[in-house]
């Protein structure tokens, strides 16, 4: 209501979520419950609702705080060059945000948060920290977030020695179907590794940079490792043809291509506050007159690149998908293809074209041309 939502929505989803009968697994109760709160467990719109509910979160904290939500996963952070001041400022407002979660009815447990302090200098943090709920929470030396482990120097080594260690199994699954006689065919282990291996390779891969590069030739190895076990090859296969043959770019160009991918879908949306992180790094990073200039990572690099051709990209506040009406979704267009198959043994064929759809003015139809059309070498006029 606060959103001033249809109210048909509103009637539909206290529906949803009010009133709903609860059936336990155990054969032996056969007891009912009646439900009156909360979200159902894996629908595609409690995410969306759980949201909404917990929408005015951002406008309780103080204007140097930053929050990262996704769904109930919360992060605030807060920078300064004060240890003292940011714990301080911290601790104050994650006390807000523990008093708005619980007049919302939902707990923040003290036990399930995690304070991290980077900063790559060898200071002391031990003795810096927060209390929520009377519990006292340490510094530690990372945290996890939405499956991102973060160190407090951001070396990413610790996120890269994980994610080596969960690509082995499938790696061993691969190697035990590749057998000689009775193995898999090549292009169904690759699809294996593009859905067990490379997909977490990928995952959040650009927002690795910068890092050592002896990390990053960890991660290509175990991509080199898997292409070799689905195609049959030895160790002493050079790169080049493994890449060529499989048909797969190297981590380096994937990350590139993904970090393109993101900024410009970031750059179709009107005020988007990941371009504006992204401007106001790239300002710092090119400002001779700070001490701490750093390596520009690939994201940043790759903004940085996109930036003559900003104006024009086509941006507009709402989503493309939701610009048009939800019934056009479902539209199912008539589609000819008769008329294309009496063209096709024609011997008229370019003549008929051209009455049938260049010179007619019927508009109960749109003409839709593809590259895809093969045409014989004696049809040329």
């Amino acid at each position: 209501m606060d959103l001033n939502l249809p109210k048909k929505m509103i009637i539909f989803i206290k529906n949803l979520i009010s009133k709903r009968y609860l059936h336990p697994t155990n054969i032996q109760n056969d007891n009912n419950y009646v439900a009156t709160k909360g979200l159902l467990q894996g629908s595609a719109l409690s995410p969306t609702l759980y949201s909404i509910y917990t929408s005015k979160l951002d406008t309780i904290l103080g204007k140097k705080i930053n929050v990262l939500q996704f769904a109930d996963d919360v992060a605030i952070t807060t920078t300064g060059k004060s240890l003292e001041n940011i714990t301080h400022h911290l601790e104050r407002n994650t006390l807000r945000l523990f008093h708005f979660l619980k007049n919302k009815g939902l707990d923040l447990t003290p036990e399930k948060c995690k304070l991290i302090i980077f900063n790559k200098s060898n200071i002391d943090t031990s003795s810096h920290t927060i209390e929520i709920n009377e519990t006292k929470i340490s510094p530690s030396e990372q945290v996890r977030f939405l499956g991102i482990i973060l160190d407090k120097k951001l070396s990413w080594q610790h996120h890269i020695a994980k994610l080596i260690t969960r690509c082995k199994l499938p790696l061993c699954i691969i190697s035990c179907l590749r057998k000689t006689w009775w193995g898999g065919d090549p292009n169904t282990l690759l699809l294996l590794y593009r859905g067990l291996v490379a997909s977490r390779l990928e995952y959040c891969g650009f927002l690795l940079s910068p890092c050592a590069d002896i990390h990053l030739k960890k991660l290509q190895s175990i991509q080199n490792q898997a292409i070799r076990l689905a195609l049959g090859y030895r160790k002493s296969t050079p790169l080049n043809i493994v890449s060529a043959e499989s048909k797969n770019l190297s981590l380096e160009f994937r990350y590139e291509l993904l970090a393109y991918k993101y900024v410009l879908r970031s750059l179709s949306m009107e005020n988007n506050p990941v371009i504006n992180s992204l401007k106001n790094l790239l300002e710092k990073s090119n400002n001779p007159t700070l001490d701490f200039n750093y390596q520009k990572s690939f994201i940043l690099e790759c903004y940085e690149n996109s930036w003559f051709y900003c104006g024009l990209i086509d941006s507009s506040p709402v989503y493309y998908l939701y610009q048009y009406s939800h019934q056009s979704r479902f539209y199912t267009p008539n589609i000819d293809f008769k008329t294309g198959e009496k063209l096709q043994n024609s011997p008229r064929a370019n003549d008929q074209f051209m009455d049938m759809f260049i010179g007619t003015k019927n508009k109960d139809f749109i003409n839709i041309f593809t590259d895809g059309s093969k045409i014989r070498a004696d049809d040329h006029s």
